[in-house]
Order: C-alpha cells, then structure tokens, then sequence
C-alpha cells in the first residue's frame, strides 16, 4: 500500500474522478478540490506530497496555487495538467520551480504515475 497523499485539483469533475479512480486502485491517498480556495484549505489540513492541478481554474489558476504550496512547502511535488498546449507561462513555471511536470489532457494515466514516482 502506497501511502503518498495526492491533492487532485481541476474544475472538470470527470477529469477528477478518473485521475482519483486510478490513482486511488494504485494505493494512493486521494483528496480532491474544485477550485484554487478549496484546494489551499485541503492542501493545509492534508499536507499532500504531491498536487496535480489543472492550469485553468474557476477562481484563479493552477500558477497560483503552485505559487502558494511552494511558499508554504518547496518539497511539494506540483504536476500541472492542461487542455492546451504548453505556454510560456507554463515553462516560466518549471524555470521558477513551481512545477515539476506538465502533461497535456486527454492525461495519460501512465505518464501521470511516471510523473508522481519520477524515480
């Protein structure tokens, strides 16, 4: 049994629910938000290890919230996930530190796993 806590945040509850479905039958422990507010509640009360996070959010961005957990936590693995293509604010965001990797939806649940255990 894996004991790694994941924050999954996207405003896109399908999306949520098949990343927490397949992370979960991995072992993983799954919290899950809807928005960049609920999720800095759950980041504080769960103190995740790794947060996968949509870009676009419907109060405010996945940016934001990286910008807040690094703060708090630079050891915080933050996957980004996104409907578009990679942007320049996106690769500012690995530059920075604030992500650790970016993957493009329809997610590949594999490249998602390899994203989470880089190892």
């Amino acid at each position: 049994m894996n004991n790694l806590k994941i924050l999954i945040v996207d405003d896109d509850v399908l999306s949520t629910e098949f990343m927490s479905i397949f992370l979960e039958s991995e072992g993983f422990q799954i919290t899950c938000s809807t928005s960049v507010q609920e999720a800095i509640a759950a980041f504080d009360r769960e103190l995740p290890s790794v947060v996968v996070t949509d870009i676009q959010l419907s109060d405010g961005t996945g940016m934001d919230l990286a910008l807040y957990i690094k703060q708090k936590q630079k050891d915080v693995r933050i996957i980004a996930v996104t409907g578009f293509q990679r942007d320049q604010l996106q690769d500012k965001g690995c530059d920075l530190g604030l992500l650790d990797a970016i993957l493009t939806k329809p997610i590949d649940l594999m490249n998602l796993t390899l994203a989470i255990n880089p190892e």
